[in-house]
């Protein structure tokens, strides 16, 4: 019985110890820094794929940025989501028809943010039907 006492014993010093020591660090060193300081932005593509002037979603299309470390890809509703590493001013994107014919051709198309953007805003994109080559 002793020995079980000296082993819950230890076992709660050891905790309560653990406790202390982070709560030390803290007090000496403060919270950890974040160093996640990427931006999300939400984008929505459509455009005229047959000519009939309806605007439909449009998937395929490539989403990028200089201040991005990955591109993006739009879904099948349209919709895109890119991480960058910026979110300040006159930051530009370029959207670019890679899919090829399967939702239609498509100019590629430079966004930039405009002054006072929202972070919380869905950026609307709306391509124009053709080819870069045009």
């Amino acid at each position: 019985m002793k020995v079980l006492k000296d082993k819950i014993f230890r076992t709660v010093a050891t905790f309560l110890a653990a406790c202390g020591v982070s709560t030390y660090f803290t007090a000496c060193y403060g919270m950890p820094v974040n160093f996640d300081t990427s931006t999300d932005f939400k984008f929505h593509v459509v455009g005229d794929a047959n000519g009939d002037g309806a605007k439909t979603n449009l998937g395929g299309i490539e989403i990028s940025s200089s201040v991005a470390m990955e591109k993006s890809h739009t879904r099948a509703d349209g919709k895109a989501l890119l991480s960058t590493q910026y979110s300040g001013p006159n930051i530009s994107f370029e959207i670019k028809d890679v899919d090829g014919p399967e939702n239609g051709s498509f100019k590629t198309k430079t966004y930039t943010l405009p002054d006072g953007f929202c972070l919380d805003d869905t950026i609307e994109i709306e391509l124009e039907p053709g080819t870069d080559e045009n």
